[in-house]
This record gives structure tokens, C-alpha cells and sequence, in this order.
């Protein structure tokens, strides 16, 4: 047996002492290509992330990928504490801006006047709710792993390629979207009208039950009449009622989309917000949220605007100023065009739409491409392209295994060896482990020499640091909430997921140091 956990175990950690601080002198030496591109012919994607390291990780994957009619953009999102998605949108584009014309000679705004597209995706941010995921990747969250044909593919990698093929629509603009999420519109996206545009899911006002049914509360909503768009933020449905029977602009019953948060502005409305927060910008100070600092200040009356943001604990004065100034842009905008400022971009009513944003979604999201009742499911497994390795005795998807005795049942296994596995109803991706017992559970990126037995909900996953002789061993639930428990060790963790954030952080930084 001792051999055996050599042939095991040996490359796993040569692995981990060798190709980590390999891979990252290779990006820092990495040099940008500069390709013959025109501002009238090539689309630019705009990738945000954590660090320079992720940055450099993200800038050499996706240059094997750009070509002349597309280029990609890595930044890292160096605002301290972060801007979020508003301002960080903003800040993104201007980042961007100055790598486009330092290594491409090409002025971004330069291509939305000549019609071309830009794309920004935001894959910022520390992981958390994805945590220990996240850890095993070195805080790459964008980098964690699903099934794709006979490998594996990072998440970011499968949103890229769905996203990509639906932004021809949006020449001329800034889309923006979330890095962790990707859909499928049931309705042919339309060429814009408005300055500002969310991508929804719209449909009829809800009953009660249907509302309930939906779990509807859980969203931010866009009431749409008369050509007009208001956004709602995560509301009752006592509430919504009140505030379609308070708002004058209601003739009719109106509709109700579920914003999927991804949006896409004008040219001219991205001039206006660069300018009205410049010293935001400049001093790189402050967060604002596109939904509560951009669309309902446009969409909301100043009353009901103010009295919502106190309610959520904001300050008079900068609520009062916030809206002052976005209704400025809204005046400026209505002034110089007539275009609607702000408006839905209909994805339609059906459309699929799956978020790999936490722990729970990305379990789930992945189980559903089990079941063949599952409509949603079965498109997620065409898209990831694993009919092959569907093995319908055992309704589990079989990729690259070397097991031993392997009894299985509604699962999905990835890259995984052992002599012993048994799996119900759970994921393993790219582990090794003598003995496995797990139902209903994650594993993810793990070593293991002894029995190991996990069930109801429970995560576990490992992080390999080159100056530590055994590798990190993380667990925790898919019932718990990873942000509340950030600095709490959880029972069988020798950390807290803060303590090994900051261990990657550091691992990064002394690799850096030392070359």
C-alpha cells in the first residue's frame, strides 16, 4: 500500500512545490502581443480580477484566444476596499483605456464612436461565498473548475464563450457583465433604444402565487408601462402593489422583469458618468452599486428615492447628492437626443439563466445536468458538452477517472483516482483519494491517503503551498454562509478562510519577490 500512496500522492505534490512558482514567473515575463487591430473592426472584453498575478494569469490564457476582430483587456481592480459594480464599472473602463492605447496604440472610446463593441466583465472580488473553492484556485475564483468534454474548463472561460456570441447586437456600447454567471435568451436580443440597459426577463404581473411560486423577492425587479422602466430593488409583494398604485406614470397594468443585473450603455450616457464622478475616479474613493446609486435615482422620484436609502441605512446628504447628480445626466441626456435614458433589454420571459456565484448554485447548477425532466439542466449539460460521458445505469457523468472499485449513483466525477469511490448524489472533481465515501457532497481538488466520508451537504477542498509539506485541508457546508463564517475556524480547519486568503496572498507575493 505505501507504494501505492507514493504513486498517488508524489506528483500532486510536485505539483504543488514546482508548477506553482513555475507558472508564476512565466506570467510575470509574459509580454503582450501586439497584433494588427483596428478601432473599426475589433471588439475589446475588459477582464477585472483581484491582483497583478491574477491579472498576468488571465492576460496570457486569453491572448491564445484574441484575434483580430476580438482583444482582451485584463486589469487588476486595485481600489481599496473596492468600488463596487457602478463606480468599479467605470474605473474598469478607464484602466482598460490605458492598456488599450499603451499596448495597441487604440483609444477605447475611439472604438464605440466607430461602432465597435467593448465588453467588461467583472471577476473581481475575494470569492467568498465560493469559498474553499476559491482557496484551492489561490484566490482565482474566475479559475474554479466544471466539466467540459473530456477536461475540465475555468468558469470564466465557459461565461466568455456564451456571452461573447450575444454582444453583436450591442455595437457601440459598454456591456457589462458578471463574471460568474452566464444566459440564454429565449428572444432575439434587439439593437438598443435606450442610453442605459438592463438585461431582463420580462413578463406579465404577477399573482400572488405566482409570485411566491417564482420566489420573486429574491430579485431586483423592473416595472415596465407606457415605454418607461423603473427598477425596484428586492421587495415585498404588498409592497410592489404599493408602489405601482403610487406612481402616475401606471395607465395600465404594467409588466415585471427580473433584472439579471448585466447592462449595456451608450457611448455618450459612459461620457457623462465619467465625468460626473471624476474625482470618485481620481482619488479612487467611495462605492456606488449601478442599481441603487444609477437606475433608481433616474427612475425614482426624489422623495421616494431618499426615503428608500435611509431606510437602508445611507446618509441624507449623499443620497440627496447622488440623485441630484444622476438626474443632471438625465436632463443632459434628454436635452441632447431623444432617446429613452433608461430602458430593458428583454431577454425574454424563458430565458435560461444560471449563476455559479456561490457554493450552493454551483452544485446545483452542475446536479441538474443529471436529470432529463430537467429542462434547464439538460441545456447546461449540451452546453458543457458531456452527453458522452453520460452513463444512464448509473445516471452519473464519468470523465477521466482511474478508480479502482468505483460504485456510484447520481454523480458527476472529474479527474479523479483512487482504489475506492463511492459517490450518491455528489460532485468530485480533480482529486485523489484512497477510500472515498460522499453523498449528497463537494469535493474539490483533494488529496487524501486515509478513508475519508462526507455526506449531507458537506464541501471539502485543499490548498497546496510550496513551503508547507502537506497541503491545507478546508471543509465546510453548502447550509453555511461562507461570508459570515470568513474569520471563523470551522471545526476540522486548522484555519479560518481569511487566514488562508491572506496565506495566498502571501505565497503570491514571496514567489513575486524572490524572482
Amino acid at each position: 500500500m505505501r507504494t501505492t500512496k507514493n504513486k498517488v500522492i508524489i506528483p500532486l505534490i510536485f505539483a504543488a512545490l514546482f508548477i506553482l512558482p513555475l507558472s508564476i514567473y512565466t506570467l510575470l515575463n509574459y509580454n503582450f502581443s501586439k497584433p494588427s487591430i483596428s478601432a473599426t473592426t475589433t471588439d475589446f472584453v475588459i477582464i477585472t480580477t483581484n491582483s497583478p498575478s491574477q491579472a498576468k494569469y488571465w492576460q496570457k490564457i486569453l491572448d491564445e484566444k484574441a484575434n483580430e476582430y476580438t482583444q482582451y483587456i485584463v486589469i487588476n481592480e486595485d481600489w481599496p476596499g473596492g468600488a463596487d459594480n457602478g463606480l468599479g464599472s467605470l474605473y474598469a473602463f478607464i484602466q482598460a483605456n490605458k492598456q488599450a492605447k499603451e499596448h495597441f496604440g487604440i483609444d477605447l472610446k475611439e472604438v464605440l464612436d466607430s461602432g465597435s463593441g467593448v465588453s467588461l466583465f467583472h471577476c473581481a472580488g475575494m470569492g467568498k461565498r465560493l469559498y474553499p473553492l476559491t482557496a484551492s484556485e489561490y484566490n482565482n475564483k474566475s479559475a474554479i473548475k466544471i466539466p467540459s468534454g473530456a477536461e475540465t474548463q475555468s468558469i470564466l472561460q465557459l461565461v466568455l464563450d456564451q456571452t461573447l456570441t450575444q454582444t453583436h447586437v450591442l455595437k457601440g456600447r459598454l456591456s457589462v457583465f458578471w463574471g460568474d454567471q452566464i444566459f440564454i435568451p429565449s428572444v432575439k436580443l434587439r439593437k438598443p433604444k435606450s442610453h442605459a440597459e438592463v438585461f431582463t426577463m420580462v413578463s406579465h404581473f404577477p399573482s400572488k402565487d405566482e409570485w411566491i411560486k417564482k420566489n420573486l423577492d429574491q430579485y431586483g425587479l423592473i416595472i415596465i408601462n407606457n415605454k418607461k422602466a423603473k427598477l425596484v430593488e428586492k421587495t415585498t409583494y404588498s409592497n410592489l402593489l404599493n408602489i405601482v398604485a403610487n406612481d402616475n406614470s401606471h395607465k395600465k397594468i404594467p409588466e415585471i422583469g427580473v433584472s439579471l443585473g448585466s447592462f449595456s450603455i451608450s457611448a455618450t450616457m459612459l461620457d457623462e458618468l465619467l465625468g460626473t464622478f471624476h474625482q470618485e475616479l481620481t482619488s479612487k474613493n467611495g462605492k456606488l452599486n449601478t442599481d441603487y446609486h444609477f437606475w433608481m435615482p433616474l427612475t425614482w422620484t426624489k422623495s421616494s428615492y431618499v426615503k428608500f436609502m435611509i431606510a437602508k441605512g445611507y446618509n441624507r446628504k449623499s443620497v440627496i447628492n447622488i440623485y441630484e447628480r444622476m438626474q443632471s445626466i438625465k436632463n443632459h441626456l434628454q436635452d441632447e437626443t431623444i432617446a429613452p435614458v433608461f430602458g430593458v433589454q428583454n431577454v425574454g420571459e424563458d430565458a435560461l439563466w444560471w449563476d455559479f456565484g456561490n457554493i450552493k448554485s454551483y452544485y446545483h447548477n452542475m446536479m441538474a445536468t443529471l436529470y432529463h425532466d430537467d429542462y434547464k439542466g439538460q441545456q447546461l449539460a449540451e452546453i458543457l458538452n458531456v452527453a458522452e460521458y453520460y452513463h444512464p445505469d448509473k445516471n452519473s457523468i464519468i470523465i477521466n477517472c482511474e478508480i479502482d472499485d468505483l460504485q456510484v449513483r447520481n454523480s458527476i466525477l472529474v479527474n479523479v483516482k483512487g482504489q475506492k469511490v463511492t459517490a450518491h448524489d455528489s460532485i468530485v472533481i480533480n482529486s485523489i483519494a484512497r477510500d472515498l465515501a460522499v453523498s449528497e457532497s463537494l469535493v474539490y481538488n483533494i488529496s487524501e491517503e486515509n478513508t475519508l466520508a462526507l455526506s449531507n451537504g458537506e464541501v471539502r477542498a485543499d490548498i497546496f503551498f510550496n513551503d508547507y509539506p502537506d497541503q491545507v485541508v478546508f471543509y465546510t457546508s453548502m447550509r453555511r454562509n461562507n461570508k459570515q463564517d470568513w474569520n471563523v475556524k470551522l471545526p476540522r480547519n486548522n484555519y479560518a478562510f481569511e487566514e488562508v486568503y491572506r496565506l495566498n496572498e502571501s505565497l503570491i507575493k514571496t514567489q513575486i519577490e524572490q524572482l
